[in-house]
């Protein structure tokens, strides 16, 4: 397969050709090796089950091609024409807040981080789906999304409320001709264990290329600081799991004042000195941009990123770029996301659908070969030789970050603790508040709003 992504109109037409075989039954299976040149012809369907019916679905920006492909595909074979709206990550669990408990119930299906989630069943916003994911479990084969993800994406006090649509975690995204320059490569893979030894390559690679103009520089790296939850929230996960953290205590209250706390944040602090200038307003284009202007040697990133950094017409480093675990061995489970059906919509069998379409092995397949994006969230699909041998690099480290993913908090104050958290952190990296200061009103601040 090439290493090139098919483009939108082959990835809708091989895609849509498979989905045909499988309705129609004829012998296209979705392991099937995509064609490099030509596109499996689109075959007839009749009876079209969902013709007429109008899914509204709401999802994320940065998702909004994968979801809009997909659903091309899904109308041309189920009949139903699909409204995608795309909406910003962090205002979209509002958004379903509004349209649920405002009783307008526009929505159909909403792509939901998993964070959110408890939150948003607190509220009656999503559609318990139990009672459909047991009668379609040999279709769904639960056993194929990764444990991790499901317990975390899916499931709340037993019940299924989701199918996992984005396995989101993150890795180390490297050049590695700059770390081997300064010495911190083993053989073909970084020689980064932990993160003090990444605070001291950040600060190594940043000294050394200090006497170079501006415009040739290259910065150890940045860090995602803007006080943004999904992203800042990204920067102390990484570190607070790999130093053992723990958000609560055996008895629910806050445990983030603690030693793992306290090496999270000095860790931090330790790297911004070194790091890309401006890097505490950095989110998510942010690092992106800059890894890809060839101004950073290494970013923490969701290793998707890693396929557009190898991009030549995105990438101006496209030609040498690695990915790999996080140091400490152990990644935060970072944004990820479910597709999950509202509470009011009238069209559930269609709603349900889409969501087991969206998730199927055969279209996640296909995603990743023709749009990226969208991380896997089933075992078959990050082991895919196929996919393999397309990109031996990434999908061994997605599925070696996932052994041991540290999870973010899923009570259903779980979005506010974040932000808090966030907040304090921003102060701390400000240096207008220390280390014990910060972790200090995180701790009173949370727990103020568990007891909501």
């Amino acid at each position: 397969m090439s290493r090139e992504k098919m483009n939108r109109r082959t990835f809708i037409g091989t895609a849509a050709g498979l989905v045909g075989g499988l309705v129609a039954g004829t012998a296209i299976g979705w392991f099937a090796k995509p064609p490099e040149k030509e596109v499996v012809p689109v075959q007839p369907v009749t009876g079209k089950p969902f013709k007429g019916i109008t899914l509204n679905v709401q999802c994320i920006q940065p998702h909004v091609k994968n979801f809009r492909d997909v659903a091309e595909v899904f109308t041309q074979y189920y009949g139903a024409e699909v409204v995608v709206t795309d909406v910003p990550y962090g205002e979209h669990l509002t958004r379903i807040l509004l349209d649920v408990t405002g009783g307008v119930g526009h929505y159909d299906v909403y792509e939901v981080w998993y964070v959110g989630l408890s939150g948003l069943i607190a509220n009656n916003c999503l559609r318990d789906l139990s009672d459909l994911v047991d009668r379609d479990r040999d279709e769904l084969n639960i056993k194929d999304f990764h444990p991790t993800l499901w317990e975390a994406y899916a499931v709340r006090d037993r019940k299924v409320y989701g199918l996992p649509v984005d396995g989101d975690i993150h890795t180390l995204v490297y050049r590695p001709s700059i770390l081997e320059k300064y010495g911190f490569m083993k053989g073909e893979k970084p020689d980064i264990p932990t993160w003090d030894k990444f605070v001291e390559a950040v600060k190594t690679i940043t000294e050394g290329e200090r006497g170079k103009p501006e415009a040739e520089r290259v910065y150890g790296c940045s860090l995602m600081l803007a006080p943004i939850h999904i992203t800042a929230g990204s920067t102390f996960a990484n570190r607070f799991g790999a130093f053992g953290g723990k958000w609560f205590n055996p008895d629910g209250t806050p445990a983030i004042n603690s030693e793992a706390g306290y090496n999270t944040l000095k860790n931090i602090l330790d790297t911004i000195p070194y790091a890309i200038p401006g890097t505490l307003t950095y989110a998510f284009d942010e690092q992106r941009l800059a890894f890809f202007q060839g101004k950073t040697a290494m970013m923490e990133m969701w290793p998707d990123i890693y396929i557009r950094a190898r991009r030549p017409e995105e990438s101006a480093v496209y030609y040498d770029v690695g990915v790999t675990m996080l140091p400490g061995n152990r990644s935060g489970l970072n944004a990820g996301f479910s597709v999950c059906v509202s509470s009011l919509t009238k069209k559930v069998e269609a709603a349900w659908e889409f969501c087991k379409f969206i998730t199927s092995p055969m279209i996640q397949l296909f995603s990743e070969l023709g749009l990226g994006g969208l991380d896997p969230t089933r075992i078959s699909v990050a082991n895919h030789p196929e996919l393999l041998k397309w990109e031996p690099r990434y999908f061994p480290a997605w599925s070696e970050s996932m052994r041991d993913p540290f999870a973010w908090p899923i009570v259903k104050q779980a979005e506010a603790l974040m932000t808090i958290l966030v907040e304090e952190q921003s102060l701390v990296a400000a240096g207008t508040k220390s280390i014990e200061d910060g972790l200090k009103s995180i701790e009173e601040r949370w727990s103020v709003e568990l007891k909501k």
